[in-house]
């Protein structure tokens, strides 16, 4: 028999993605650029939120909203989770603290992180597993009613919803774009956020403390001024790798349509095998993107 390898993934990339790009690298802007306030601009919207920011990946956006805001306590986080999610609040000095996830999504909910909230508890970290979002309702009054920092680890769930609001959305979002993802900038991540104080804050960050990027200073009458507010990281993403993510996010729908178009029939040619094979269980109220099947 013929042994043949079948990837785990295999990135939707075309010739105006490709073509952007060899434009790009022919300007000769590669560091952070004009793409990356594009790509911002059409994520934002994608989202529904004010404010997105471009980074080098979602590991970073995950670290950087610990940081903002100063967590120093026990974060709530999934157990079922990849590493990088219970790296970043080691990393930002804080602690995790493991609950568990409903067996049927994979998903946290309000009730299992209620069981592990303490009165050192600082903040939730949920993870919309696998292309779908928690159940948010009751996770967000969870939240309010105990004063925590909502962050949605969002990696494998762009352009998916709860209740007709996008994952990402509800409050501090963190996408990634590794080559398996719904869009993919080779390696890179988005936050996105609400609040214009939060996005100040993390765009300093994010870029050495300095507050203006090298692009909007160029269009100031003194572009070599520049002063560092914070001791920052170096996390932004290139301008070519953002001009691959703007071109992707543009047909994000286009792309989520077609998982969904296969998952549909996954779904049907394993109905036969219930119960010894179980299908993907989507909750009343959320979309599902199909990130992994």
């Amino acid at each position: 028999m013929e042994k043949r390898n079948v990837p785990l993934a295999r990135p939707s990339i075309d010739q105006d993605d490709i073509d952007t790009i060899v434009d790009v690298l022919k300007s000769g802007w590669l560091a952070h650029g004009e793409y990356n306030h594009k790509f911002e601009e059409a994520f934002a919207e994608q989202v529904g939120v004010p404010h997105a920011i471009s980074m080098n990946s979602c590991t970073s956006a995950l670290e950087v909203a610990l940081q903002v805001p100063g967590i120093r306590g026990e974060v709530i986080l999934p157990s079922f989770t990849w590493v990088a999610t219970a790296n970043v609040v080691v990393l930002a000095g804080a602690t995790p603290v493991f609950c568990e996830v409903d067996p049927a999504t994979r998903n946290v909910t309000a009730e299992t992180i209620a069981a592990k909230i303490t009165p050192r508890t600082e903040a939730v970290m949920v993870v919309h597993y696998g292309g779908q979002p928690c159940q948010m309702d009751d996770i967000i009054a969870l939240c309010e009613k105990h004063n925590l920092l909502l962050i949605e680890d969002s990696a494998e769930t762009l352009g998916a919803t709860w209740k007709g609001c996008q994952a990402g959305s509800f409050g501090i979002g963190c996408f990634s774009f590794f080559p398996t993802k719904n869009i993919t900038t080779a390696e890179g991540g988005m936050m996105t956020c609400q609040d214009d104080d939060f996005n100040r804050k993390a765009r300093a960050l994010i870029a050495h403390g300095i507050e203006s990027t090298t692009f909007a200073r160029e269009k100031v009458e003194r572009p070599w001024l520049r002063a560092a507010s914070i001791a920052g990281h170096n996390y932004r993403m290139p301008n070519p790798l953002a001009a691959l993510g703007y071109r992707q996010v543009l047909r994000v729908n286009e792309m989520n349509a077609r998982r969904v178009e296969l998952a549909e029939r996954y779904n049907a040619l394993l109905a036969d095998l219930a119960p010894v094979v179980t299908t993907p269980v989507v909750a009343d109220g959320a979309t599902h993107v199909y990130q992994m099947y």
